[in-house]
């Protein structure tokens, strides 16, 4: 493709995903808004956030033509996948979430998920294709689950990108041709860096954002063996431990 081809097709999005590489040589990612004018793309960053200090000190970057407004599958809908849900129902995606509790998809509804759907009830792939023939965008796999992880390759789309932050499983194994004929990017995660604090809390503030609201239940230190149990049970949100009665 030519230039001129490529900023045609940039031109009609409003949201691109920026990759920037960090101090340590890990990479980094953010939605930004942008513009094409007279063949150039022009993003927005303010100078503090981590992305713009990445590009002033290494000028290499990638941006990925996904808009804020893809399709998000949430795999796993615990507390990090219920997170998940938030952040990215408030960065315009269309959030899809996954899990076979019935109380857990009623909570990814009520933080943003437009759809969720129960892997029990019959294959996930079907259930999702049959409402995104095209399948999702992004991919969050929260579960760690050895069956979600086979069929992230199914329910992307070519040119999709996967991050794997849960780790219920040992293993990873997805067939490598969805991988590598499909052109799909999967990459893992444990957390973000200290550096994107400012920026995330930031945007919490901007969102109206409080990681509380994935917290369902709370109990004191002295309860500690009933809120593991309630925890286990895998059918809830946050489960905290508090040492005063009064927070």
């Amino acid at each position: 493709m030519t230039w001129a081809e490529v900023a045609a097709r940039l031109a009609g999005a409003r949201t691109y995903w920026l990759g920037t590489v960090t101090p340590s040589g890990a990479p980094h990612a953010a939605p930004v808004w942008g513009a094409v004018h007279d063949g150039t793309l022009y993003l927005y960053s303010e100078r503090r956030t981590a992305k713009a200090r990445n590009l002033a000190a290494n000028p290499r970057v990638v941006v990925h033509l996904g808009s804020g407004e893809d399709v998000l599958i949430v795999s796993g809908l615990g507390p990090v996948g219920l997170l998940t849900t938030l952040f990215g129902s408030r960065m315009g995606a269309e959030v899809v979430g996954i899990d076979p509790s019935p109380e857990r998809r009623g909570l990814a509804e009520s933080l943003g998920a437009r759809k969720t759907f129960d892997p029990t009830t019959a294959p996930i792939v079907e259930q999702v294709r049959a409402a995104y023939p095209d399948g999702a965008d992004k991919l969050v796999e929260a579960s760690g689950a050895g069956a979600a992880h086979e069929v992230i390759g199914s329910l992307l789309r070519p040119l999709g990108m996967a991050a794997l932050v849960g780790l219920g499983s040992t293993d990873f194994k997805m067939p490598l041709g969805q991988i590598v004929h499909r052109e799909i990017i999967v990459f893992g995660t444990s957390i973000f860096p200290t550096s994107q604090y400012d920026e995330i809390w930031r945007f919490c503030r901007r969102h109206a954002i409080a990681p509380s609201q994935v917290v369902t239940q709370r109990f004191g230190v002295e309860q500690g063996a009933e809120a593991f149990r309630l925890a286990d049970r895998a059918s809830t949100g946050k489960v905290c431990l508090t040492f005063d009665s009064g927070c």
